[in-house]
């Protein structure tokens, strides 16, 4: 079911500019909103230098670029015929690739914001696409049970990994941009080889459905987390399961490493956040303050704080090193979906199902305790 309302972009403090058609307008009120359009929000993602955010909602078809400087509504992107689903910048932040409920992938030049060219392959939603780390290869995962690479310079599909038994939730490329890695709703989890197009492994199912993956920043382990309550850690290249942590009560929903690769985190349907050490599996810190499912979780650039999002409607902001709870960011009337920090780490952006996404400047958050 499609829930709607008013999209913003919303940071805590100063003055307040609502921005609609162009145009800015001064008000009292002690925050700066920028209105974007209508829909829970899907996905949100800074360009790499941090100058803009693209927005993908389920209130229509656009994309959103939101300039962070002015808190002002850049460009509307229209190109797509029905929500969109995910958006993810090019390393080098030349491009923003959307995809769609409409079965497609749009590719977009940001320096003009024009569409480059429209990838047509799938048959059903695209649910994910993420840039290769060079950027030179797209991929997208898609309801029809498949993933496809594209050339980014010339828009070819280069593998279709298909005959999949169900459709895909995620996927991630390694650090190297030789495996990718795709997990499914029939609780597997796949590597898959960019250069051929073969499967490298299946990993042993979990019992239940795995709702996130990633890989650590060396590409030597990745992370399953699962509804069966358990995160699993593998070695990508043997496909040998090294450990099943387990401490969560309720279904694993995201999980995420530290920049350094020594911390994972993980937020769970139990409506905990849990730091772990990644060398010997050990839970460093169990991590209490939602009243809800813990949506999302997103370290900062320098690992030195991490963020945490829930069906409460509010994000937390956690101490790494000491686990200690730093301040509860509030104003979400509905469930943070998605999080991402900045580039420099200044400031942080929450999507939320109220269709709303706000942007914290994090130092002055913290200020506040």
């Amino acid at each position: 079911m499609t829930r709607w309302g008013i999209v913003a972009v919303v940071v805590a403090l100063g003055l307040c500019a609502v921005a609609g058609g162009g145009a800015a307008v001064e008000t009292d009120v002690a925050c700066s909103v920028c209105t974007l359009g209508f829909g829970h929000v899907n996905s949100v993602a800074f360009s790499p230098d941090g100058a803009y955010v693209a927005v993908g909602t389920s209130g229509g078809s656009s994309v959103h670029i939101v300039d962070v400087a002015t808190w002002r509504v850049e460009r509307t992107l229209e190109g797509h015929t029905d929500r969109v689903t995910s958006v993810s910048f090019s390393p080098d932040g030349t491009l923003l690739a959307s995809g769609s409920a409409d079965a497609t992938v749009v590719l977009w030049d940001t320096g003009t914001w024009a569409a480059v060219r429209t990838l047509r392959g799938h048959a059903r939603i695209v649910s994910s696409v993420s840039f290769s780390p060079c950027g030179s290869t797209l991929a997208s995962g898609s309801f029809d049970n498949s993933v496809l690479l594209w050339d980014v310079e010339t828009g070819a599909k280069l593998r279709t990994f298909a005959g999949l038994p169900a459709w895909i939730r995620a996927v991630a490329f390694s650090p190297d941009g030789e495996l990718l890695a795709s997990a499914s709703v029939d609780r597997t989890v796949r590597l898959w080889d960019v250069s051929t197009g073969s499967t490298v492994r299946t990993l042993p199912r979990h019992p239940q459905p795995v709702g996130s993956v990633a890989f650590s920043p060396d590409g030597k382990l990745l992370a399953t987390g699962g509804h069966d309550r358990t995160i699993r850690l593998w070695d990508p290249l043997t496909g040998r399961e090294i450990r099943s942590i387990s401490g969560h009560t309720d279904m694993v929903l995201w999980v995420a490493f530290s920049p350094d690769g020594r911390v994972l985190a993980s937020g769970g349907q139990d409506h905990t956040v849990r730091m772990w050490d990644v060398g010997t599996g050990a839970e460093l810190y169990t991590l209490v303050e939602h009243t809800e499912a813990v949506n999302a979780v997103a370290f900062s650039p320098d690992g030195q704080l991490l963020a945490s999002g829930a069906w409460d409607g509010t994000i937390a902001l956690w101490d790494v090193a000491t686990g200690a709870h730093l301040r509860t960011l509030r104003g979400h009337t509905w469930g943070v979906m998605t999080l991402a920090f900045s580039p420099d780490g200044a400031l942080l952006a929450s999507g939320s199902d109220d269709g709303v996404i706000r942007l914290w400047v994090v130092e002055e958050e913290l200020m506040q305790r």
